[in-house]
């Protein structure tokens, strides 16, 4: 079950955060060998073609998913046929499974390859080397994989690491799990990333990042969120914001970025489905208060069609896409290692 990050991963360095996150610095070093002793004991498949990870280097949400097609067009233009290679967290569905976004729903696959299968070729698979092989054996005009998260799996050799960083966020108190956020130290981290982008907030400054980070040898780009709305919706009317992302403050920014009336938001954990109380307690909000509602594309896909309470949020649910822009330098890195991978294999 997906929880809320506590406090003291991103939040000031009180005397409280600080010594709840020392207290925790036991646990953390479990967590930290047990990532370590998963390396050291699983030796990587390699498949045919070659394959970028698009990951980060903390727990909770960072653009991974629209940077992961944003990348596959690059690669398109590249000449490749890329698919998608994920999890499928919270799915039900075990087997590296190709999604079908007609037949499937969240509760099956996930929220993530449901928006990810909309664009490409996508395979959910809990063992990535598994995943990997399903896409190579049933799909032979496959050039590339795009694996969404993954960075700390060592089941599958990766060609090209990407670690995405909230510039509003940062790495917080650079502490590992669940002392701070980080999924593994970040000398151990670091060493198997080629490319750090940082997600910039246009309207917050960029939070600083640990020097460990700046004096590595990880080539720096940057990237910036562009939202995209349906023109015919109304934009002047008070909104009800709601989702479950690993950052909900960086949606609701958002939206006050594109100049929408946020009357009230209703945070969730990430990944969370909502219950029937909860779908009808938004719809008899918004009613009550007559405020329009908004979420994100991965809250809406969770929303069940075959549900009647999730059948009508979704029809009176705004949605905020959300496309990722790379800056010049950053997409010249990605475009160059691209058309290399197109004849290393």
């Amino acid at each position: 079950m997906p929880v809320s990050e506590p406090p003291w991963w991103y939040g000031p360095p009180t005397l409280s955060n600080r010594l709840i996150a020392a207290g925790l610095s036991p646990v953390a070093a479990l967590y930290t060998a047990a990532t370590k002793r998963r390396f050291s004991q699983t030796v990587p498949w390699q498949a045919p073609v070659p394959v970028i990870c698009v990951g980060n280097l903390t727990a909770g949400g960072t653009g991974k998913t629209p940077t992961a097609r944003t990348i596959a067009n690059l690669a398109i233009d590249a000449g490749h046929t890329p698919a998608f290679l994920t999890r499928g967290y919270t799915g039900k569905i075990k087997q590296p499974t190709w999604v079908d976004v007609d037949r499937q729903t969240a509760k099956d696959v996930g929220d993530e390859p449901l928006l990810l299968a909309a664009d490409h070729p996508t395979c959910v698979a809990r063992n990535r080397a598994d995943g990997a092989r399903k896409i190579i054996e049933s799909n032979s005009a496959i050039t590339l994989i795009i694996m969404d998260d993954g960075l700390q799996n060592p089941q599958l050799k990766k060609d090209f690491s990407i670690a995405l960083i909230d510039g509003a966020r940062g790495l917080g108190n650079a502490r590992v799990i669940p002392s701070g956020p980080l999924r593994a130290p970040l000398d151990f981290q670091l060493p198997k990333v080629d490319l750090a982008i940082i997600n910039g907030d246009q309207n917050t400054p960029t939070s600083p990042l640990p020097s460990t980070l700046e004096t590595s040898n990880v080539s720096m780009g940057n990237m910036y969120v562009a939202p995209r709305r349906d023109p015919s919706t109304n934009s002047s009317q008070a909104f009800l914001a709601f989702c479950g992302i690993g950052s909900p403050k960086a949606f609701y920014r958002t939206l006050a970025a594109e100049g929408l009336q946020v009357a009230e938001t209703v945070s969730f954990p990430d990944h969370h489905t909502l219950t029937e109380a909860e779908a009808k307690s938004l719809l008899a909000k918004s009613e009550a208060t007559n405020t329009q509602l908004v979420t994100t594309e991965k809250d809406f896909v969770r929303l069940d069609p075959a549900n009647p309470t999730h059948a009508a949020l979704r029809e009176k649910t705004e949605v905020l896409f959300i496309d990722m822009k790379l800056d010049r330098k950053t997409e010249d890195v990605i475009r160059a290692r691209l058309t290399a991978m197109r004849s290393a294999r």
